[in-house]
């Protein structure tokens, strides 16, 4: 049994919802900005924050596009990383309902164990790789922000 997502709108609707707040300065005086999506109780939540990038280097719309399109990406790979999750455990829980039984083979149980243990690090792994990689992107246009000249 899979864990169904939330109803989503479509990208482009759900993409016209979030705000981006520009306003917020920090003690330096640099620019930054949070991305928000509206919930279905109508409330905003913040799910990223980084830093505008100067428009000398690239458009500032196309950094937040993009930026957004990462966020969106990474929430959908999460949520996939746990539906996979919560299949690998039933895998688990039918091994290991195996293995109790008498006269069952070890060596089956420590082959298949050792392949689910496998594809779970694997898969977790892939999810933290991403994460970084948009931890990475905020940072960046964080300090391209602070390289603009106020």
């Amino acid at each position: 049994q899979k864990v169904s997502p939330p109803r989503r709108k479509g990208a482009k609707e759900e993409r016209s919802e979030r705000s981006l707040n520009w306003s917020k300065r920090d003690p330096n005086g640099y620019d930054h900005f949070t991305t928000s999506s509206k919930q279905s109780t109508g409330n905003y939540n913040t799910v990223a924050t980084g830093s505008r990038q100067p428009e000398t280097e690239s458009s500032p719309d196309v950094n937040i596009s993009a930026i957004l399109e990462e966020e969106e990406a990474l929430i959908a790979a999460h949520r996939k990383e746990i539906e996979d999750t919560m299949e690998i455990v039933r895998e688990e829980m039918k091994l290991l309902a195996e293995v109790d039984q008498p006269g069952s083979l070890i060596d089956n149980y420590v082959t298949q164990l050792s392949s689910v243990l496998s594809r779970k690090a694997a898969s977790l792994a892939s999810l933290q790789a991403r994460l970084t990689r948009f931890q990475h992107r905020l940072k960046e246009q964080e300090i391209l922000s602070r390289k603009r000249v106020p």
